[in-house]
């Protein structure tokens, strides 16, 4: 993974034993628990999320949290997550994709993040109600999946599942639930899977991360750099005294490869002068 954008930041909450619980960690084990206790106000109470006396004043309606104020469901349907295999998996995408994403992003960011996947239904659900088409928006599924859309827009060549990318694996699954809700004619809950993705995207862009798709030109092979002829070497004498006085200034250790290596010429050079005039 990439190195942490804000060091500061990316620390976890606290540990329990040798495993670190970060901000992630926390939600995904609060979801974990809402799931037990609305199995517990299902198996008390009956009915369903939407007629149970306990869980349906917290599951998102835009008539009751706009206009009647109960603007805490903007927040509490989030956390009404009925008991179900697929709510343990996204409950763990959100543990999991969700700790990499604060890493990176920061607790302070992430924590943003979240709560703007949190409340991108219920607004987009708003200005449906105001147009005539109600619906209300219980658990946390689409909020974790787009944990994961993020997760993939900033790692998109991370390999998660049988060595597939993580930006294949987001796109299938974007696109198998579009055609899911297309072919059962779900027109504004696919919207919200759209608008939910989207706003992932567009809070990392806002963050600098992520770019929007280019078309990418071949670029042509550049030409070979121009070999420069290096310069002549001055005089024998002139060149070896300002090493030599580089030497008596910082020591022979100090010389470079190159200069070293007009040293060793100029020493053999000398060599080569005396023994010429010796009779």
């Amino acid at each position: 993974m990439i190195a942490d954008r804000n060091p500061g930041n990316t620390s976890p909450l606290t540990w329990v034993g040798t495993f670190p619980v970060y901000f992630a960690t926390a939600l995904a084990g609060a979801q974990l628990v809402a799931m037990i206790l609305t199995t517990v106000a299902l198996a008390v109470a009956g009915g369903s999320e939407l007629s149970n006396p306990v869980l349906a004043p917290l599951v998102f309606s835009w008539q009751t949290a706009a206009i009647e104020g109960r603007l805490w469901q903007f927040l509490t349907y989030a956390f009404v997550n009925p008991p179900s295999f697929w709510v343990v998996i996204q409950i763990i995408l959100l543990g999991v994709f969700g700790r990499e994403l604060e890493k990176f992003l920061g607790r302070r960011q992430f924590g943003l993040l979240y709560l703007a996947l949190v409340l991108a239904g219920p607004l987009l659900l708003c200005a449906a109600g105001l147009m005539g088409y109600g619906l209300p928006l219980v658990g946390s599924s689409l909020v974790n999946f787009g944990v994961f859309v993020a997760f993939a827009i900033l790692y998109p060549r991370a390999e998660i599942l049988f060595s597939l990318q993580a930006r294949w694996v987001a796109a299938a699954l974007v696109g198998i639930y579009s055609l899911q809700g297309l072919a059962g004619r779900a027109f504004l809950e696919t919207g919200i899977l759209w608008w939910t993705c989207g706003v992932a995207f567009f809070f990392l862009r806002w963050e600098g991360i992520g770019s929007f798709p280019q078309i990418v030109h071949p670029q042509k092979k550049p030409k070979a750099a121009l070999r420069v002829p290096a310069p002549r070497e001055t005089g024998l004498h002139e060149s070896v005294d300002s090493i030599l006085e580089k030497i008596s200034r910082s020591g022979i250790a100090s010389l470079t490869r190159e200069e070293r290596a007009r040293l060793e010429r100029a020493r053999a050079a000398l060599i080569e002068k005396e023994s010429g005039s010796t009779p």
